[in-house]
């Protein structure tokens, strides 16, 4: 089964807290560390391409690639501990959650998060021109 985010529970999280810039900055930071994991599979991914055409060695891609895939663990990590602070608000609210899946650092849970996670920015870039309307 696919886990999504539920984005009608995280507009009405926002709906709910749009006049307490506190809550909304601690939403705003957990969404943020969704795009910086990405960001962090992106730049370990065309690592990677480069090793594989040749562009730099293997030590260098060794030691390249092992202090990002560190960086892209601890974001993913981050993103965990967002999805169920998210999902906590949720429930406080009286609101579906955020995500309705396992939260777990383990496998194949943790897959399951990075793709919800994953397919939520890509939704949001997509939405770009109409702000999420």
């Amino acid at each position: 089964m696919a886990y999504q985010v539920n984005v009608d529970s995280l507009n009405r999280l926002i709906d709910t807290y749009k006049d307490d810039a506190e809550m909304t900055g601690i939403i705003l930071d957990a969404l943020e560390s969704f795009e910086e994991y990405h960001q962090a599979i992106y730049s370990l991914e065309l690592q990677r391409r480069l090793y594989a055409h040749g562009a730099i060695d293997a030590d260098t891609y060794r030691e390249k690639v092992s202090a990002m895939d560190q960086v892209r663990s601890f974001r993913h990590n981050t993103v965990l501990s967002n999805i169920r602070l998210l999902n906590r608000l949720a429930d406080q609210e009286h609101l579906p959650p955020f995500y309705d899946g396992t939260v777990s650092e383990d496998h194949p849970y943790r897959t399951q998060v990075a793709d919800a996670v994953l397919s939520f920015v890509r939704g949001v870039i997509a939405d770009r021109v109409t702000g999420g309307r």
